[in-house]
């Protein structure tokens, strides 16, 4: 979501000829917020996420052993938001976690400003992107940006009980043709 919505907004100045709607769903537009939020959430999402990313950096310390060293520490580190705080200053070109939060975070000028329609679907339960966080987008008067915060959806489940499916897939395709 996040990714997604960076790229509408880039295409202000680079325009992307084939892009006809970016659709954000739960996207985190206040990054370290998120990150924190997967710390302090139900604890299987910190589990997850920092598994997920010790992974990923064992397999970056495999194919880049001669760039990535001295990764033993943080990957005895156990939640996110601590891994990020011991690897963002050491490797990403950042000088601390917040100038590189910051950096990714999506602001209601950017939604301002996007020239080519964008749609963010979020829920008021979702437990890893404070629904708080969308609160200034409601002022965003840009006819191409809309803000759909629904009840319930959690983070990116959206699923109707009866019959079990997921109307997030009909609700994209609904905005697409249109």
């Amino acid at each position: 979501g996040n990714f997604a919505l960076r790229m509408a907004y880039r295409a202000v100045e680079t325009p992307i000829p084939t892009l006809t709607h970016v659709i954000g769903v739960s996207p985190s537009v206040n990054p370290k917020a998120t990150v924190q939020a997967i710390d302090t959430a139900f604890p299987l999402y910190s589990f997850y996420f920092g598994r997920k990313w010790r992974k990923t950096i064992q397999a970056k310390q495999a194919a880049f052993p001669h760039l990535y060293p001295d990764f033993d520490e943080v990957l005895a580190i156990k939640n996110p938001y601590e891994m990020g705080e011991w690897f963002i200053p050491r490797y990403p070109g950042f000088p601390d976690s917040d100038s590189y939060y910051r950096s990714y975070a999506i602001t209601p000028a950017m939604m301002d400003a996007v020239t080519v329609p964008t749609t963010v679907i979020t829920a008021t339960d979702d437990p890893i992107v404070p629904v708080g966080d969308f609160e200034p987008f409601r002022a965003v008067k840009n006819p191409n940006f809309s803000l759909w915060i629904q009840p319930f959806g959690g983070h990116v489940g959206f699923v109707d009980i009866f019959p079990t499916r997921r109307w997030l897939v009909d609700v994209i395709e609904e905005i697409v043709q249109n």
